[in-house]
């Protein structure tokens, strides 16, 4: 359960991958409850397996994930 409010002005993004995992840990209920409670504009981007995100934090989908981290931004700034 979050202590604090996020106050979050700036559009956010959260990435996951198909392995990361938080149900054996002591914050698995964050990633999920931080992105619902922001109430800045936000966007959830999933990367799967076949894409190659096999592995926590994105590791073998690099390329694939900086490219749509940096059309986000882009298109996020461009408003």
């Amino acid at each position: 359960m979050l202590r604090h409010e996020p106050s979050a002005i700036f559009p956010s993004v959260k990435a996951e991958s198909a392995a990361d995992d938080f149900s054996n840990s002591a914050i698995a209920w964050q990633p999920e409850e931080l992105y619902e409670h922001l109430s800045c504009p936000k966007t959830l981007m999933r990367f799967s397996a076949a894409e190659g995100a096999g592995a926590h934090c994105h590791v073998g989908v690099h390329r694939l994930a900086f490219g749509r981290i940096y059309d986000w931004l882009d298109d996020t700034l461009e408003r």
